[in-house]
């Protein structure tokens, strides 16, 4: 009987480990709104698209780690319209800034916060997102103080590029962060996503950049933010957020 039951413990503590070790796994939280009501495939509708994806620091992750990559998946009954768009290259964006870009090249914008060393920095940014071709887009980063006004020094423009997903979902975008944004500094040091929020809003010639073509009660997203060490390894390679938003024909 004493036997069964120091085994009974054993494998009560082991569950409540694996319990605790699930509930500390480091993870992101997501947030996505589109509006208004579905369009058709012979009539597309305009959609504004609000994303935001913000991480959870848990043990036994000490920092937030280096994000090198994010994908975001969207139903199948959206399309993007680069093809409509004017474009803007990630060159002219380096040479330029946003005041290069053509007028029409420009589809939304946003924020970014990340924190920069073992003091944890702050790093404020605005961000500008352009169309930049074939199933393209290219994101400026300005960085801001916490009132959001301009601060000096530049850094290379992240770039996103479409291709097919599966499922439920019709496409994937694969947002890539340049190696000097994850180390700046001549990599001396590390930054450290903490929260990003973008808005895709803008119109060219009456449409926005993403339309919808349907709806079947409602939209699936999904996130995946991919992680590397910096230069202590985090807990977990990368992280998945899903979710879903009600829609109307």
């Amino acid at each position: 009987m004493r036997k069964y039951l120091i085994a009974a413990l054993i494998a009560l503590c082991s569950t409540a480990l694996v319990a605790a070790t699930a509930v500390a796994a480091l993870h992101h939280d997501m947030k996505i709104k589109a509006t208004p009501k579905a369009g058709t495939k012979a009539k597309p509708r305009n959609v504004v698209l609000s994303a935001g994806v913000a991480m959870v620091r848990t043990a036994p992750d000490a920092q937030n780690p280096t994000v090198p990559k994010i994908d975001f998946l969207f139903p199948k009954q959206f399309k993007f319209l680069n093809s409509k768009f004017k474009k803007c290259s990630k060159a002219i964006l380096g040479a330029q800034g946003v005041a290069g870009c053509p007028k029409g090249s420009k589809i939304g914008a946003g924020t970014a916060l990340a924190t920069l060393g073992a003091q944890d920095i702050p790093l404020h940014f605005k961000t500008t997102f352009f169309n930049a071709g074939p199933k393209t887009i290219v994101i400026h980063l300005q960085r801001v103080n916490e009132k959001g006004q301009p601060l000096e020094g530049s850094y290379e423009s992240p770039t996103g590029r479409y291709t097919k997903a599966s499922g439920k979902y019709g496409s994937r975008l694969t947002v890539s962060i340049p190696d000097s944004v994850q180390t700046p500094d001549n990599g001396s040091t590390w930054s450290k996503l903490v929260k990003l929020d973008f808005k895709l809003d803008q119109k060219y010639k009456g449409k926005t950049f993403t339309q919808s073509t349907g709806c079947k009660k409602s939209y699936p997203f999904s996130s995946t933010l991919h992680y590397r060490a910096n230069p202590a390894p985090p807990s977990v390679s990368s992280t998945t957020t899903t979710g879903t938003v009600k829609c109307k024909k």
